[in-house]
Formats: C-alpha cells, sequence, structure tokens
C-alpha cells in the first residue's frame, strides 16, 4: 500500500509540474499583450506550485511517522499477537462438540446485527462471508474482533487486508462477551461443527 500511495503521490506531483509547465509557456507567449495579467499570473502560478509542493512533503512525512506508530504499535509491542488480535480475549477455551442453545442464541443475534452485512457461504455481501471463519481465524480473534472492531481494524493486518477487500468498515456492534461467544458458537455451527 505504501508503494501504491508513494506512486500516486509522485504521479500528482509529476502532474502538477506539467500543468504548470503549460501555464508557464502560455504566459510568457502572451506577455507583450498585457504585462500585468503576466505578474499577476505568474504570482498566482508560483504560489500554487508552492502549496502544491509542500502537500506532498508532508502528506509523505505523515505517512511515515503513521507508518512508524503503526510498526510500533504492532511490531514493537510484545503483547500484540496477530492470531489473538487485539482484545481482552486471549486463551479461549472451546469444546469440541457444539452448544446447540449457544448456537441458537448467536443466530438470534446475527440475524438482528450481523445479517444484513454477511451471509453464512463464503460470498461476500458488504462484509466477507462467514463460511470457513473459524478455521481461518482464532476463537481469541474473532472474539476480539466482534468487541473491539475499531482497535482491531487499525491494529492488526488481517482486519486491514479484510477492509481493503470489503472496502467498508465493519461497525462496532457494542456485542456483549455473551453475545460474542454466541455469535462464535453459530459461527461453528455454520462451519459444520456437530
Amino acid at each position: 500500500m505504501h508503494i501504491l500511495y508513494t506512486y500516486r503521490l509522485k504521479r500528482i506531483l509529476y502532474d502538477c509540474t506539467h500543468k504548470v509547465q503549460k501555464i508557464w509557456a502560455l504566459t510568457l507567449s502572451q506577455q507583450k499583450i498585457n504585462p500585468m495579467k503576466t505578474v499577476t499570473m505568474m504570482l498566482a502560478l508560483s504560489l500554487w506550485l508552492t502549496s502544491c509542493g509542500s502537500n506532498d512533503g508532508s502528506s509523505t512525512s505523515s505517512e511515515s511517522s503513521s507508518q512508524a506508530a503503526s510498526s510500533e504499535s504492532t511490531g514493537g509491542n510484545p503483547d500484540y499477537d496477530p492470531k489473538r488480535g487485539t482484545g481482552k480475549f486471549s486463551d479461549v477455551v472451546v469444546s469440541p462438540t457444539l452448544d446447540k442453545a449457544l448456537a441458537e442464541k448467536g443466530k438470534a443475534t446475527s440475524d438482528v446485527k450481523c445479517g444484513s452485512c454477511h451471509k453464512l457461504t463464503d460470498e461476500k455481501l458488504v462484509g466477507p462471508g462467514w463460511k470457513g471463519v473459524t478455521s481461518r481465524h482464532t476463537p481469541a480473534w474473532i472474539l476480539n474482533f466482534m468487541t473491539n472492531t475499531d482497535e482491531m481494524i487499525n491494529k492488526d493486518p488481517a482486519a486491514q487486508a479484510q477492509l481493503e477487500i470489503c472496502l467498508v468498515r465493519m461497525p462496532n456492534q457494542n456485542l456483549s462477551d455473551d453475545e460474542a461467544k454466541s455469535l462464535y458458537e453459530f459461527m461453528r455451527q455454520n462451519d459444520g461443527v456437530k
């Protein structure tokens, strides 16, 4: 993403420079017609070029500082584990068999809070489909993502990759721990756990 962003900034600066050169040449060719207009145009062009260049430099420096902060918070933080994510869930013990009552509660919660954006298949609706999610991520990661959505999207590489695919941030549904656990059990049921 950094390479793409840098490429776009260079392209904008390149386009900006060439537009200024064209306008400058046009202005110089009209210099004999109206000298006051030419001086005003050159001043405006200089100001525009200066502002164009300063935006480019500040964006790059702010991006690099935000990347440094991001790498500090993820890579430099010994508490951060990409398999667990960020949140209160760390060691989640999951029964090998399904808790059907808990899964039914999870289905009810899913119908109210999740079903408008997520399908139970692997097909993307607004958000990704849920099929196979319990095999792609650990229970702690899924529970932390459900209960600590914003922080996970800001720090977790897998959540950020999903955001790039879906292009829409998952809203924080303010799930309680019990609702999150029941949703996880429903996801397990959806993935074929008996």
